[in-house]
């Protein structure tokens, strides 16, 4: 027996097939290493910039630092007046004021009697306080030397401890008292220390005594003054 082979085409009715077409890989590829790119390039350039703004920072902060450094605080520029102040005050504690001047009296040199050292006052600083009315020019010597020739408007008080009617024991205490004598200074040194023992403060013997007051051709009077 003999089998014959029928071909029997295959028809689909009412049904039509759509394919996707072929994705384009290449352009999306493209696309995704472009972004990649572009996300890449952003981070970077973030990164520059905050950099950058930290070293603009960092630039300024040492700037502020080294303007601290070199310019002194205003606290130290008042410590330091505050500190020439006292030393100023101090200075001035030192000395005696006469006059509206303050002078260095603890330099003067001394002159000795019993045990008690009695300041010399130079002859210039004598006169300069010539006439001031807290200062006052006590002659020790005898009356007859002082009626003779003494420093002008000066008073008799001789040494030890001047007359029964003084008229230094009516003065203040805080006076300050020039005494003098002529040999140049030993009548004058045993009658200071007797106004010092009597509560007076500031005691001086004139140096060089009445011959250096006349040597300067400072003032004086008496019967024998021209």
């Amino acid at each position: 027996m003999k089998l014959t082979r029928i071909d029997i085409p295959l028809v689909v009715v009412g049904r039509t097939v759509n394919r996707r077409p072929p994705l384009r890989r290449r352009h999306f590829l493209a696309g995704t290493v472009s972004a990649a790119i572009a996300v890449t390039a952003g981070c970077t350039s973030s990164g520059e910039d905050d950099d950058t703004n930290g070293s603009d920072d960092d630039n300024a902060t040492d700037d502020d630092a080294d303007a601290e450094d070199t310019n002194p605080s205003a606290a130290d520029d008042a410590g330091t007046g505050e500190n020439e102040t006292d030393d100023e005050e101090l200075d001035e504690d030192d000395g005696l004021e006469v006059a509206g001047r303050s002078y260095d009296v603890d330099g003067y040199d001394t002159e000795a009697y019993d045990g008690t050292d009695v300041p010399l006052v130079p002859v210039a600083d004598a006169h300069d306080w010539f006439g001031a009315d807290d200062v006052h020019f006590v002659d020790t010597r005898g009356q007859s030397q002082f009626a003779e020739r003494r420093i002008d408007g000066a008073v008799s008080s001789p040494a030890d401890d001047g007359l029964e009617d003084d008229p230094i024991d009516d003065w203040s205490r805080d006076k300050v008292l020039v005494t003098y004598c002529d040999c140049p200074h030993s009548i004058a040194a045993r009658r200071s220390v007797s106004l010092l023992e009597d509560g007076f403060e500031n005691v001086f013997i004139l140096e060089g005594g009445l011959e250096a007051w006349a040597d300067n051709d400072y003032p004086v009077a008496g019967g024998s003054a021209d």
